[in-house]
């Protein structure tokens, strides 16, 4: 529950819920801990994404039991007035004969049907064809959730923002892992509904940024497709890019400077592997995703000096005073 008041705090506009990771037995979770959660969750004015997931779908899940009592606990979080609930794709013949999504007694909840790969991501054609046959399952309301594994490969996470750029219907597509940290940033402006992020130390999923990160530094809340969006480049491997001196840090000192501006803009650091061109990375994008790729000067002597000319490159014009003030302070 403090997670919950947390995550509140930081303004996250939801909250997933995973029941596989309360310390509870499966017949308890439908009784006291749905209805005690959603509880909270409304009393912080948050709504609930439910996920009870099976170790078979996600090896670093809680539940290893019988997916009937699994499936029966969703439905009851959707009957206390769960805003989504998530039903992996293989679990939908049972949840299908359990009778589906109840009718809840509040506003109905929406199914999310979702499928996790965290060995391998797709070839776009497997995607797309993963993705229709999801839709098919979901609905036209529902939505789609894929997520797979890319390691460190941004390559192949492209394959994952061209996925969610180029499908209609309600979705959320994730590359998880380093490589693919910029598909769950800009996922709104791919188009998908929602994105996640979670509190510090409490990653669910490998490449997740903090929510902290999400929303004070990149405004996911208010980002559309119509934001600009400019990518410094780095060869520097770092399983901490977000915070890294060079390219982490400008990029934290340039969006300050946007966000004091209200300029709809923001910089994402991008970890290039050795042999990838940025040129070629951008080839492999949806055409528009960023206005420029920049790479990461490694040196930088001025940080401030350097932010102020990333800022001038995604702005079209150069900062003002209010920016240059709050991406002098973020330079401290």
């Amino acid at each position: 529950m403090a997670d919950i008041r947390e995550a509140a705090m930081q303004g996250a506009g939801m909250v997933e819920i995973r029941f596989d990771f309360l310390r509870t037995k499966v017949e308890d979770i439908g009784l006291r801990s749905i209805p005690l959660l959603l509880s909270v969750c409304r009393g912080v004015g948050l709504p609930v994404l439910a996920t009870f997931r099976p170790r078979w779908e996600d090896p670093n899940a809680g539940y290893s039991g019988q997916d009937e009592p699994r499936l029966q606990a969703l439905q009851l979080a959707g009957h206390h007035g769960a805003a989504f609930v998530d039903v992996e794709r293989k679990s939908m013949p049972m949840w299908k004969a359990l009778g589906g999504m109840p009718r809840g007694m509040r506003a109905p909840a929406r199914l999310v049907v979702s499928d996790h790969n965290f060995e391998r991501l797709d070839s776009l054609d497997e995607l797309r064809a993963l993705a229709a046959e999801m839709r098919k399952l979901a609905g036209p309301e529902g939505v789609v959730k894929i997520a797979q594994s890319c390691g460190e490969d941004i390559t192949a996470a492209a394959r994952m923002a061209t996925l969610a750029a180029t499908t209609a219907g309600p979705m959320v597509c994730l590359a998880m892992g380093q490589g693919g940290m910029f598909t769950r940033i800009l996922a709104p402006k791919f188009g998908a509904l929602f994105t996640f992020g979670c509190l510090t130390g409490k990653r669910s999923a490998p490449g997740q940024p903090t929510v902290g990160q999400m929303i004070e530094e990149f405004r996911v809340a208010d980002m559309t497709r119509d934001t600009k969006v400019l990518a410094l480049c780095t060869r520097v491997k770092s399983n901490r890019l977000l915070t890294s001196p060079s390219s982490g840090r400008l990029c934290t000192v340039a969006n300050a400077g946007l966000a004091a501006a209200s300029v709809d803009a923001m910089c994402v650091p991008i970890q290039l592997p050795t042999g990838c061109m940025r040129e070629e990375f951008e080839d492999l994008l949806p055409p528009g995703t960023f206005v420029a790729l920049m790479m990461d000067p490694i040196v930088v002597t001025s940080r401030l000096d350097k932010a102020a000319d990333i800022y001038r490159q995604v702005a079209g014009a150069p900062p003002g005073g209010e920016a240059l003030a709050a991406m002098d302070r973020s330079a401290q």
